[in-house]
């Protein structure tokens, strides 16, 4: 092999250089929407602990490093090759991309631009240049959007990435951005090894991706609680028992037995957090996500109750067991509508990874399956209740902003019944005097363009639903060629409506309030979504009820329909003409289904079905 040279670099050194070019070892990009969240998730953290609020800029010139791990780089006729790293590398170039939207324009934002885009000959050049994505990243680039028809893996990936990490920045206060913008540059280090040779560099790649069998944590908890055994036949049962629990959570991704283990021991036993504090040590919650088969080991006897053989038998095959299995019930309905744990699946599209500990502390072994199952709806109704409160009055649902407070919680019901369940959770909603109506109207904008759609597939399929319309929530969040497109009721014409709106930038703001927007078939919506709204409506009475209701025709011989408005009180009107009046009575319509849909009452009745 020939020299190779290994060097750190921060992020500006990485990019806006020469592009990367990627080789064929790795061609698609593939990471998830966890991985992208931890990992920004990971940085605001690690930014924190450095950061005083109120700090000049120039402060951040004395903050800590962050260490990114490694990439692998050869260069070939002289052009730069990204052998390993992408994921990471193209990750990056999203959040800088993201970061730049939500910066206001100045030395700063052109500085990150800069590093994202190279000029060649008036075209855009991105940090890592593959020619199938260049439509999407420009336009990401451009405008912080992209409709992936017929994309290739990569592109829809890239898409769904660049909207999570942009969701997780929303955890950073607004004045927190230009002190993180320059600390992700300047002080995020990753170790770049240049290969001269292209061998040498699928060699470097193969042993460190390939090589070393080191033990996961996962094998090492199995086999010190399994060491613990002393028959050997009770040890083979206890063995056979965790490899069929572990195989029913990997077979959801090969990361899934850690994130269940880290849920179920937060959930049950943890007792302390140090919340990442300086000086502070870390405590159970922050133990269990970094090394849980060492937490185990020292605190077997004081809190886990493993005294003798048969505790270490039983934590595998009867503790283990049972939350594994109710782990994976679980995550199948947060990837899929479940019937019974639809809230389940609604909060883990809106890209809450934190559910999985709350839904799992007040279970217990002893819990029948129905009694199990009624925990878990009552939970996840109120984390469902939760979540779009502060979504609708946008606050932030980050990681950093809701993991102590949920293990606080948790540490409140892990021992709780299923009346004593319902009756905390209820208080705790009822603490919050929150409300949906009469507050800020919600309107959609760059940063939240996500949510809303969420929250319309919400509205329209609680509408249908009950009227007895068969709509699938999923189907609905589907974008692009087959998906649904967000339609404005209102076109975008100011001109037509400056009776109602005299000043120009009225009319803008208060066209994207959520009272005036729909989903529509995009290839339907396409075909009429600049008409006035005169010659739209009558085409929205083949569309779902929220958007028919604004025709006459749908209150027609429509009997479930009907029964819904009498049962819920919700005061659905037509409109032959759209403007701010009508505007604003469809708004306070929305607004009183929100109340109904995410009701404090959800807790009570999710428990008891």
């Amino acid at each position: 092999m020939d020299k190779v040279d290994a060097r750190d670099r921060s992020v500006s050194d990485l990019f806006g250089k020469s592009p990367y070019r990627i080789d064929y070892y790795q061609r698609e990009y593939r990471w998830g929407e966890k991985q992208a969240k931890d990992l920004v998730t990971d940085l605001i953290s690690a930014f924190r602990e450095f950061h005083v609020e109120g700090n000049a800029l120039s402060a951040v010139k004395s903050y800590g490093h962050y260490f990114l791990g490694s990439i692998i780089l050869t260069t070939r006729e002289s052009t730069t090759y990204l052998v390993d790293g992408q994921q990471r590398l193209t990750t990056l170039t999203l959040l800088l991309i993201s970061i730049r939207h939500l910066l206001p324009p100045g030395k700063q934002q052109d500085r990150i631009s800069n590093m994202v885009v190279t000029d060649d000959y008036g075209e855009n050049v991105f940090a890592i240049d593959v020619q199938d994505r260049w439509a999407c990243m420009d336009a990401l680039y451009d405008s912080g959007s992209y409709e992936p028809d017929d994309a290739n893996e990569s592109v829809l990936n890239i898409v769904a990435r660049y909207q999570d990490v942009t969701e997780a920045l929303q955890d950073l206060h607004e004045s927190e951005l230009p002190h993180f913008a320059y600390w992700l540059l300047d002080k995020v280090v990753m170790v770049a090894i240049t290969a001269a040779a292209e061998s040498d560099a699928y060699t470097i790649f193969e042993t460190m991706n390939d090589r070393g069998l080191s033990l996961t944590p996962t094998e090492m908890l199995r086999g010190y609680l399994l060491s613990a055994i002393d028959s050997e036949k009770v040890r083979t049962n206890a063995s056979e028992s965790w490899r069929e629990s572990i195989a029913s959570l990997t077979a959801f991704g090969k990361d899934e037995d850690v994130n269940a283990i880290q849920a179920w021991l937060r959930a049950r036993y943890a007792e302390t957090a140090s919340q990442y504090r300086l000086g502070v040590a870390p405590g159970h919650y922050e133990r269990i996500g970094n090394e849980y088969h060492r937490w185990v080991r020292d605190v077997e006897s004081d809190i886990l109750g493993l005294q003798d053989s048969r505790d270490y038998a039983k934590f595998i095959t009867r503790d283990f067991a049972f939350y594994a299995r109710w782990y994976s019930k679980i995550r199948a309905a947060a990837d899929f509508e479940v019937a019974g744990f639809e809230a389940v699946r609604y909060i883990a599209s809106q890209g809450f990874t934190l559910q999985y500990a709350l839904l799992l502390a007040p279970l217990r072994t002893s819990d029948n399956d129905e009694t199990a199952a009624a925990k878990v709806r009552a939970t996840a109704a109120y984390l469902d209740i939760l979540i779009h409160r502060r979504l609708w009055s946008s606050r932030r649902i980050a990681q950093t902003q809701l993991r102590y407070p949920l293990f606080e919680l948790a540490k409140q019901i892990h021992k709780a019944t299923l009346p004593q369940l319902i009756d905390i959770l209820s208080s705790n909603l009822s603490e919050d005097e929150f409300s949906f109506t009469g507050s800020q109207p919600l309107a959609m904008n760059q940063r939240n363009n996500v949510i809303i759609r969420r929250m319309l597939a919400r509205i329209t399929h609680f509408i249908d639903r009950e009227s007895s319309r068969k709509t699938r929530y999923d189907d609905l969040l589907l974008t692009g060629k087959g998906g649904y497109d967000i339609e404005h009721v209102l076109s975008a014409d100011p001109q037509r409506l400056t009776k109602d709106y005299p000043e120009e930038q009225d009319f803008w703001w208060e066209r994207d309030f959520i009272g005036g927007l729909l989903l529509i078939p995009s290839s339907v919506n396409r075909s009429y979504g600049d008409l006035p709204y005169g010659r739209k409506r009558r085409h929205y009475v083949k569309e779902n009820l929220l958007a028919a209701s604004l025709h006459e025709d749908a209150y027609e011989k429509n009997p479930n329909f009907k029964r819904f408005l009498k049962q819920t009180g919700l005061s659905f009107e037509p409109y032959k003409k759209f403007g701010k009046a009508e505007l604003r009575a469809r708004q306070a319509l929305i607004e009183n289904i929100a109340e109904q849909v995410w009701s404090i009452d959800r807790v009570g009745s999710e428990g008891a079905r």
